[in-house]
């Protein structure tokens, strides 16, 4: 079992734009019928299960929708007045802990 988290906080803008960046080969190769894909492209809306097998299919080309997605959730968290850690967020962190996570993506995939 892999990892299964990426797309469960992904909130729907952030889905769509994965969307908007997989191919048709792409979105086959996470596991939709033909005829699934196009409606998909059309609608862009995506269960956290296709998404996340989306997500390891584009590797790194969702990078920059991720850490988008990450600088807003973190953004949300500030305005609620919720401390994320003692110090300040720091982007760098985020980038790196991304990296990570899509180097995971990567080994999953293969296995």
């Amino acid at each position: 079992m892999g990892i299964q988290v990426v797309c469960e906080f992904l909130p729907r803008e952030f889905k769509e734009k994965l969307v908007e960046i997989a191919t048709l080969e792409d979105l086959a190769q996470a596991g939709y019928s033909q005829n699934s894909i196009y409606k998909i492209k059309e609608k862009k809306i995506i269960s956290d299960e296709k998404c996340e097998k989306l997500v390891q299919v584009l590797g790194d080309r969702v990078k920059n929708v991720l850490v988008e997605a990450l600088n807003e959730f973190a953004t949300q968290l500030i305005k609620l007045g919720i401390t994320v850690s003692s110090s300040p967020i720091d982007c760098s962190k985020i980038n790196s802990k991304l990296d990570e996570i899509l180097q995971l993506l990567k080994t999953n995939k293969k296995s």
